[in-house]
């Protein structure tokens, strides 16, 4: 991992010069939970401007990156990250409380959101996900490993909704899965055991049993549902 972060960032700084105002890790691999098998490595790169011009100059850097198994850097404008925090306020989130940063200063430190837009978000996100793993599920029922792929593949985001839940109520808002999930359902009444056995099955890549699909798959929407529930509860302001 440290390797193909050095190469990133060397490329990156080389393309760029003084235009390269901060690169920056975030998600599981600044977490502490990168698992080099099923892991990628996020990596937000922010340059004084943008243009289709300079974002050429990073092709080959990103390609290398990319080959690597990883998905492109995001690239951002340093103005955009205080322009577009309001329709973002998740992302952007995440970011501030869970990052490294790699080169450049720390683009994120004095980071606000608006609580109004991040609820609106967090609502948005919860219930289009949650109608998309409805839809999703209508093409794959009948076969129980895709009906399990499709479980694993949504449940970090929707984990991660429910950290956003914990911070618009008050709660404490861990950031890593398992404490996220522990201090979330011992706070809210959520089915603990059916999430845990979920991320622990997704990190082992232990499939489940095909006669027991259909009630794990039952258990974890009903969760994503109170979960929309609890949402509708929290006040804009």
């Amino acid at each position: 991992m440290q390797k193909i972060l050095q190469r990133l960032v060397a490329g990156l700084e080389g393309a760029y010069g003084d235009q390269l105002i901060s690169v920056i890790l975030y998600g599981s691999a600044a977490s502490g939970e990168y698992q080099e098998r099923s892991s990628d490595l996020n990596v937000t790169c922010v340059l004084s401007e943008i243009s289709a011009s300079l974002l050429k100059k990073a092709e080959p850097v990103v390609r290398a990156f990319v080959k690597d198994g990883n998905p492109p850097p995001m690239f951002l404008a340093e103005d955009e990250i205080h322009n577009s925090n309001d329709v973002f306020p998740i992302e952007f989130l995440e970011m501030q409380v869970n990052h490294r940063v790699l080169a450049g200063k720390d683009v994120f430190a004095d980071l606000k959101v608006m609580r109004v837009n991040h609820r609106l978000e967090l609502e948005h996100e919860l219930r289009s996900k949650y109608l998309g793993l409805r839809q999703r599920y209508l093409e794959v029922s009948s076969r129980p490993r895709m009906v399990a792929a499709l479980m694993f593949e949504s449940l970090p985001a929707f984990i991660t909704l429910l950290r956003h839940i914990l911070i618009l109520t008050g709660q404490s808002a861990p950031i890593q899965k398992r404490d996220i999930i522990q201090v979330f359902c011992r706070q809210n009444g959520g089915d603990e055991a059916i999430w845990l056995s979920l991320l622990q099955a997704k990190a082992s890549g232990k499939a489940f049993d095909s006669d027991e699909v259909d009630l794990v798959f039952a258990r974890y929407l009903e969760q994503i549902a109170a979960a929309v529930r609890l949402i509708d509860t929290l006040p804009d302001a």
